[in-house]
């Protein structure tokens, strides 16, 4: 595990990031506030591109649409990368899965599911309930 942090720090070092620990990365300073504080305070000292580590895992922040925009289109452009995903696996497959992914029979079946579900009179009530109890201060 020592050497595969190591070697994902060598592979990353081209892009600006906050200091951080060589196992811990920045969880400790994320631990400090929360992590939108943290990742506002990192754009302010590092601009709209940088990347930190949650543990040993690195990940890259685009804060800019325009920046991101150009970035997936040139990497979509390389045929080694046409099939780059932003989740893992794992996780990518759950979100095929859900009904904003899916297409044709499958979503028919699983939108009427989910409108018989939230959209019934009761279920709406119910649903203002909780976001009246959510939106008081």
């Amino acid at each position: 595990m020592l050497y595969a942090s190591l070697s994902q720090r060598w592979k990353y070092r081209a892009l600006k990031s906050p200091p951080s620990q060589l196992l811990a990365g920045n969880l400790p300073a994320i631990r400090q506030s929360d992590i939108t504080q943290f990742l506002e305070q990192c754009a302010a000292q590092l601009g709209s591109l940088f990347m930190f580590w949650w543990g040993t895992q690195p990940l890259v922040v685009v804060g800019e649409a325009a920046l991101g925009k150009r970035l997936m289109s040139r990497l979509t452009e390389r045929s080694s990368m046409r099939y780059m995903f932003l989740l893992p696996e794992h996780q990518q497959r759950i979100v095929d899965k859900g009904i904003l992914m899916m297409q044709g029979a499958p979503w028919r079946v699983a939108r009427k599911a989910f409108e018989a579900a939230v959209m019934h009179h009761s279920a709406v009530s119910m649903h203002l309930q909780v976001m009246e109890q959510v939106s008081r201060p």
